[in-house]
């Protein structure tokens, strides 16, 4: 009776198991978050980088390295089978980040050196 029930799980068991990932799989989901966060780094320089005259290209490496970097940290440090994909933040922080970044502009002032707050 025993080797019964265990015949009848089994075709349930692999019929819910999770699909093996791909290359395929992984170049769609690594496109999609690139793309994701390259517009996302765009917004973030247009919305932060421009009211203070700081260069558009530098706020769009900035917000792709960083996302690099905590992609590959996360990616690292999670035990999640077949990898993690990070969504960009909300949007809805970047108005409070421009006036942070408007401040500190003033604050500093203009002919501040690199790394100086």
């Amino acid at each position: 009776r025993a080797r019964l029930s265990r015949a009848r799980a089994a075709p349930v068991a692999q019929a819910t198991a999770e699909p093996a990932p791909t290359r395929m799989g992984s170049v769609v989901a690594g496109t999609y978050t690139g793309v994701m966060q390259f517009i996302f780094a765009a917004a973030c320089a247009s919305i932060i980088f421009a009211p203070v005259g700081l260069p558009l290209a530098i706020g769009i490496q900035h917000g792709l390295v960083g996302f690099v970097v905590t992609q590959a940290v996360v990616a690292r440090t999670t035990s999640v089978r077949g990898g993690v994909a990070l969504a960009v933040p909300s949007f809805e922080v970047l108005p409070f980040l421009a006036r942070f970044a408007v401040i500190a502009a003033g604050a500093v002032g203009a002919g501040a050196g690199p790394g100086v707050l």
